[in-house]
């Protein structure tokens, strides 16, 4: 996951910003996560989606690893399995 930074997207505000690419120099990218930046850059990362502060996400708790509700939590996302 990468959280996208207002700051990032200034320049694409009259365009879809679920479309505007990211470069490897943007706060976003290098508040990113190295292995996720990284996969985004090479062409290997898909776009599942988007989550803001105070969503709340169920996820299979099969398909996800430990760390998944971390992950969120540190966003502000609540996650919750079934």
């Amino acid at each position: 996951m990468i959280r996208v930074f207002q700051t990032d997207l200034l320049k694409q505000r009259h365009k879809d910003l679920f479309a505007a690419p990211l470069s490897p120099h943007s706060v976003s990218m290098r508040y990113a996560n190295p292995d996720v930046a990284a996969a985004v850059m090479e062409g290997r990362a898909e776009y599942m989606g988007w989550v803001t502060i105070g969503d709340t996400i169920r996820i299979d708790p099969k398909l996800a690893g430990p760390s998944c509700p971390v992950v969120f939590s540190q966003v502000g996302v609540s996650v919750w399995g079934w």
